[in-house]
């Protein structure tokens, strides 16, 4: 329960056309959000496969089938706050230095089962 409010049926606040409008929405956005997810497993699997044949070759770099296959190293960068309280900065100081960005979104999840 999140804010403190329980939910409610579409039913009670829109119209009865609005309301299974509604309900398709969320319907059709949670297909798609398990597509999405289940094609990023996908192309994570794939990839795995791809570094592994390229790296069994040693080389880098590979164009095939109208595209440009290279190995790509990256990192990413984040601050610890934990690692800066070890190092000395006060608390104080990283929350001075912490920038909150507020955003709206939808959050879907599986509804409470009926007792």
């Amino acid at each position: 329960m999140e804010n403190g409010k329980e939910p409610i049926a579409p039913e009670s606040v829109f119209k009865s056309k609005d309301a299974r409008e509604f309900t398709r929405l969320v319907k059709e956005r949670q297909r798609i959000k398990a597509e999405i997810d289940k094609g990023k497993k996908s192309v994570d699997d794939i990839n795995a496969q791809i570094l592994g044949m390229m790296e069994a070759t040693g080389e880098e770099k590979f164009v095939t089938g109208g595209w440009t296959v290279m190995k790509f190293n990256g990192r990413n960068t984040s601050i610890s706050k934990t690692k800066l309280l070890e190092e000395g900065v006060s608390i104080q100081i990283i929350q001075a230095a912490t920038v909150e960005t507020a955003y709206t979104t939808v959050m879907v999840k599986a509804a409470p089962k009926a007792a």
